[in-house]
């Protein structure tokens, strides 16, 4: 059926083939963030995102309680 966007353009950062190569640009970014990607992880988290205030777990808990 495909994807509703391209696929390159919504995945800021090096494309993987392989789980070898997955796992390796994982540790590499997890030591040294690439900051060429940075600018389009910023866009895409605008464009996937309307709430990323960082309090989804305390929002989550708060409808939990209304429920008891």
């Amino acid at each position: 059926r495909g994807f509703l966007f391209e696929y390159e353009e919504m995945t800021p950062g090096p494309l993987c083939r392989t789980q070898d190569d997955l796992e390796a640009r994982i540790l590499e970014e997890l030591d040294s963030p690439a900051a060429e990607f940075a600018e389009r992880r910023k866009a895409l988290k605008k464009l996937s995102f309307s709430d990323v205030e960082g309090l989804a777990s305390l929002r989550l808990w708060d409808a939990v309680e209304t429920l008891l």
